[in-house]
């Protein structure tokens, strides 16, 4: 599968999330080709608010108990960039890429910490910062949160989706 393909199941996961009213971030685990697991953010409706997409799938993944060696050669897509809390499960988690459709600069961590962490985390080699990549279907994602803005109208989150859409 190409990264594009990956980042399309991703966004079919968002569109799941759309579909039953929440906001539409979804997430995907892969070890080469296989998907290892899928979720998408949950905590609208139920005001459970740290019900992230990402954390969803990594917390999947980590129950299935694999080794450090293995979730390095691991792949989280997402369609939002993560938040420092995703980003920081996933570095837990020793994810080995993280890609993303949209970019956050509102509350994303990969572009805040990618550089800094790099030049001052030599004491702890192995909790590293997985390797990162965005704009991947940027246009499809910024599609996805635009669905939602016309599906809610108004709200704090419409308020984000817009300026992240705007951007």
């Amino acid at each position: 599968m190409t990264i594009e393909e990956k980042m399309k199941l991703a966004i079919r996961v968002g569109e799941l999330a759309l579909n039953n009213g929440e906001l539409p971030v979804g997430a995907v685990i892969f070890k080469g080709n296989e998907i290892i697991g899928k979720a998408y953010s949950s905590g609208e409706n139920s005001k459970i608010y740290l019900r992230h997409a990402e954390m969803k799938v990594l917390w999947e993944v980590d129950e299935k108990g694999y080794p450090v060696k293995e979730r390095k050669k691991m792949q989280l897509f997402a369609t939002l960039e993560p938040c420092m809390m995703c980003l920081g499960a996933a570095m837990g988690f020793f994810i080995g890429e993280v890609y993303y459709s949209v970019e956050s600069p509102v509350d994303g961590a990969i572009s805040l910490l990618n550089d800094r962490w790099r030049t001052s985390n030599e004491v702890l080699k192995s909790y590293t910062f997985p390797k990162c990549y965005g704009g991947i279907l940027r246009e499809e994602g910024k599609t996805l949160l635009r669905k939602y803005v016309v599906a809610k109208k108004d709200g704090a989150l419409v308020d984000f989706c817009n300026t992240l859409v705007n951007l």
